[in-house]
């Protein structure tokens, strides 16, 4: 056991915002200190039960901390987060607060120092739509993007909840090419995880078909002969999908903002070619920021590219 988790037995300020939230607040205070490895229950102040686990605990040590976060609950025991105007919905025992942390806490995606105006931008990969939700008062349009379905109706909630348009939550898988169904391959601990690459995902539970359309189609279907930016997160498909569009369709793109995976599956090569496409196209690349490295022959970088463009940062 932890020094450190015990001494949040004894945090008056976890103590306090417990009173606000739960039934039985000395006991919401022990059983969220998580001393234990075991999943826990909370008694809501409306008498209804909550679970969470071990990986909730780094949102509870950070709401625990935080002076500007508020946390309600909805009926089937989401945790409804508000943040600086943005309210999100997460649920307890997946990796939603991980993806929380790094769009809103670390903002891996720099969205702090992005200008306040934006026409369309398009998020691929969306997972539970908390970039899109994130971009929602700084653009006219957000499309969001995300094959999984669990996911794929989280996202639509989030994104309905900050003032988003649900015909802009689109269910399709960004590949090489459109009008068919590809298998997405899932792992239940890792919900930020799935991929359309099978070596990608260590314990797979299951698998899931799901439509597939290209960038271009993409493109094309949401009337997009203009985008401001581009986020995207594909797990290890960006290589397909980026060096399969033709450059006329790239240079509608004025910013993209891309997770990019080095592993033994996706050699420093292919991020190479990447780059070089990139460029020959029109792009500067303006960097490679690693995020992590999940293991000696994984890492994740976010590359960012631009079009020269007046006016735009």
């Amino acid at each position: 056991m932890r020094l450190s988790r015990i001494r949040c037995l004894f945090s008056l300020k976890r103590l306090r915002r417990c009173y606000d939230l739960f039934h039985n607040p000395f006991k919401s205070l022990l059983v969220l200190s998580f001393v234990i490895k075991k999943p826990v229950s909370v008694t809501l102040r409306d008498g209804s039960a909550t679970m969470f686990s071990r990986r909730d605990r780094k949102f509870w040590d950070w709401f625990f901390a935080s002076e500007d976060a508020t946390v309600n609950f909805t009926d089937n025991g989401e945790v409804l987060l508000t943040l600086d105007d943005c309210r999100v919905l997460l649920r307890p025992g997946t990796n939603d607060f991980l993806i929380f942390q790094e769009i809103f806490l670390l903002d891996i995606y720099s969205i702090k120092s992005l200008r306040n105006s934006f026409d369309n931008v398009i998020d691929i990969g969306a997972n539970i739509g908390l970039f899109s939700s994130a971009m929602l008062k700084r653009a006219r349009r957000v499309i969001a993007v995300e094959p999984v379905s669990e996911n794929y109706q989280q996202a639509l909630k989030n994104i309905d909840l900050n003032g988003g348009c649900p015909n802009d939550v689109l269910r399709y898988a960004i590949t090489t090419e459109s009008n068919q169904l590809v298998t997405v391959f899932r792992e239940r601990r890792n919900t930020v995880g799935h991929s359309l690459k099978r070596g990608w995902i260590k314990n797979i539970d299951s698998r899931e078909s799901v439509p597939a359309i290209t960038l271009s189609d993409l493109l094309r279907i949401t009337n997009c002969d203009s985008v401001d930016l581009l986020k995207c997160d594909v797990e290890g498909s960006e290589y397909d999908v980026f060096l399969c569009t033709p450059p006329e369709d790239l240079r509608k793109i004025h910013m993209i903002i891309m997770e990019v995976h080095i592993s033994g599956d996706l050699p420093p090569s292919l991020l190479k070619r990447l780059v070089s496409y990139l460029e020959s196209v029109g792009f500067t690349i303006y960097s490679e920021k690693e995020i992590s490295q999940l293991s000696p022959d994984r890492q994740s970088f976010i590359l960012t590219a631009k079009l020269p463009h007046d006016g735009f940062t």
